[in-house]
């Protein structure tokens, strides 16, 4: 005769391999459906062409369809507020930008939280903002920049596309490291920033570089420096923010990478990381990814986790010591 007790520790070891197996077996599948990743920018950005670059080689050799939803949004808030409330299943991802990891600091009024309701999947590419200036700015680099502005505290004035993205923080932190003030201009758009930077309106302006090196190669616009911590592939000769300016460190980019809802299950975040992060390494997306400037990067769930948190920090001390203030527009 069995023992009801023997009976119940059979059943609960039996619910608890079946509950282990369970995300295995999901894992095993997984993708039996569409996928969907959402970006929270317009069609025909440098975040959508990636994203549809990934996508498409996924869909491939998934030979189920990846389909890129475009749902633009001021720092992409509507994006985030679906994949948060979104299955944990990996049927619905999201491209995340560095605008995702400034938003906290900047806003509190946030409809998802971060850290607590998305799960890294993986980091995809990085690619160097650029810093540059009109021909008629006598600075041609970032150390005559800093004289300049030391000689002139107050009266130069840096133009971005708008309050608390990357750009105009990427410029906050030179300021930072650098012990100088410069007035910061938002514009709508990079179209009236170029306008305005050309006739001298405005002294800098730090902007995607795939979409400002054509103004450069034309002789319309003057390099100052970029932003990463190495030279860009698509301007090797243009000299970085810590070699021009002198400040040893400094090393911004803008990212896309790859999140899920929070919980979901690990063995289908690690399938997506490590088919993302082989096709990176293929030639032809190679190829494809280092044309938009954008650097392929891959690595781990917890190495993309890592990153976040840091890029997180960086941004919350430079928004505080700039005590720049933000409202988010409704999504």
């Amino acid at each position: 005769m069995n023992h009801p007790f023997s009976l119940k520790i059979v059943g609960t070891c039996m619910a608890l391999m079946i509950s282990l197996l369970a995300p295995q077996a999901k894992a095993d599948d997984f993708p039996s459906k569409p996928i969907r990743l959402i970006v929270g920018f317009t069609p025909g950005g440098g975040t959508d062409i990636v994203a549809r670059i990934v996508a498409q080689r996924l869909s491939t050799i998934w030979n189920q369809p990846v389909v890129v939803d475009n749902r633009p949004s001021s720092s992409g808030t509507l994006a985030f507020s679906i994949l948060a409330k979104a299955p944990a299943d990996g049927y619905t991802l999201a491209v995340m930008t560095p605008e995702q990891v400034i938003a906290p600091s900047l806003y509190n009024n946030l409809p998802y939280s971060l850290l607590n309701d998305l799960s890294p999947v993986v980091l995809m590419v990085h690619l160097p903002l650029i810093l540059v200036s009109g021909n008629s700015f006598k600075p041609n680099n970032l150390s005559e920049v800093i004289a300049m502005a030391k000689a002139n505290p107050g009266q130069l004035n840096f133009a971005s596309t708008g309050i608390g993205g990357a750009a105009h923080l990427s410029v906050e932190l030179i300021m930072k490291k650098a012990g100088i003030n410069m007035v910061h201009i938002p514009y709508k758009g990079s179209a009236p920033a170029y306008t305005d930077l050309m006739s001298g309106k405005v002294e800098l302006l730090s902007n995607n570089i795939v979409s400002t090196m054509p103004l450069i190669n034309s002789g319309k616009l003057k390099a100052i420096a970029v932003t990463s911590g190495k030279p860009s592939a698509i301007a090797p000769d243009v000299k970085t923010v810590a070699e021009s300016g002198g400040l040893q460190g400094y090393d911004v980019n803008v990212w896309f990478g790859i999140v899920a809802p929070m919980k979901t299950p690990k063995n289908i975040i690690d399938k997506i990381n490590q088919e993302v992060a082989k096709i990176l390494k293929e030639p032809e997306v190679r190829k494809q990814l280092l044309a938009q400037g954008a650097e392929p990067v891959g690595g781990s769930p917890e190495d993309f986790g890592k990153f976040i948190r840091s890029d997180m920090k960086m941004w919350e001390d430079v928004i505080k010591s700039a005590n720049i203030k933000a409202n988010l527009d409704a999504p």
